[in-house]
């Protein structure tokens, strides 16, 4: 299963608290974690869970946990299970947890929503909630990437799936040559690591799929897929957390 875990935090206690926190939940979460599963994630490439933190609609932060499969779910869960309280060792303060809403679903879930729900629009719009990026030939690139957003999707998507997989030799040369950006409201942005200023960006993108109805829908499900694993690089830190905003316009072949 998909799990979205969601915690309300109280950060009275923290003046300076802000999304660049999320690096340092992510260290108090590893410490609490089985070490052996720990030292695992630590040495994949594609890890099966993200995190981040967002507003609420009040101004109140969130710190949204997302596991990809039942083993990761099962270390995250338990090491959450019976905590109240988080110490941000970097400024001292302790962060109050004051409510949990778990949300859940399966990669069958997103697949048949996407091929056989309502959904029958050929544009997807992607809203990029925290800073996002992404690192080709030791660069950062703080612009949207359509292949390497799409070939990381499906790549996080078939190493985590254990009944379903996506990858074809020819699915991502088609995707891109049928997929344009028919409208975008980016901005540049940053986000602090550890000292260092990763360059990124937030804001809005439209993807237009053309071609066969199946490719729209398979564009709509590595999106809807992203939202739980992110896109771009360091989804464990906080970077890359995306929403899909529902379209009206309907697919029409021809």
């Amino acid at each position: 299963m998909i799990k979205l875990l969601n915690i309300g935090l109280d950060t009275s206690a923290d003046s300076s608290f802000g999304i660049n926190r999320s690096s340092l939940l992510h260290g108090f979460i590893m410490e609490k974690l089985d070490p052996m599963f720990a030292d695992a994630m630590h040495s994949q490439s594609i890890r099966p869970y993200s995190q981040n933190l967002i507003r609420d609609r009040n101004g109140g932060w969130i710190w949204q946990i997302k596991t990809l499969t039942d083993e990761a779910w099962d270390n995250f869960g338990r090491a959450l299970s019976d905590t109240e309280i988080i110490h941000i060792r970097h400024s001292g303060s302790d962060i109050k947890i004051i409510s949990r809403e778990l949300y859940e679903t399966s990669f069958e879930e997103l697949f048949e929503n996407s091929y056989f729900g309502d959904n029958t629009s050929k544009y997807t719009e992607i809203e990029f909630v925290t800073p996002t990026a992404f690192k080709s030939s030791g660069r950062y690139l703080n612009y949207p990437d359509i292949r390497m957003l799409l070939s990381g999707l499906i790549r996080k998507y078939d190493f985590c799936s254990d009944k379903t997989s996506v990858y074809t030799d020819d699915l991502l040369d088609e995707l891109c040559a049928r997929i344009t950006v028919s409208g975008y409201e980016l901005k540049s942005t940053c986000f602090h690591l550890e000292g260092v200023k990763i360059p990124s960006f937030k804001g809005r993108i439209t993807l237009r799929t053309d071609g066969h109805t199946n490719l729209a829908h398979m564009t709509n499900m590595l999106a809807s897929f992203g939202q739980y694993s992110g896109v771009g690089i360091k989804n464990a830190l906080g970077m890359g957390a995306i929403r899909i905003i529902p379209q009206r316009r309907v697919y029409r072949n021809g």
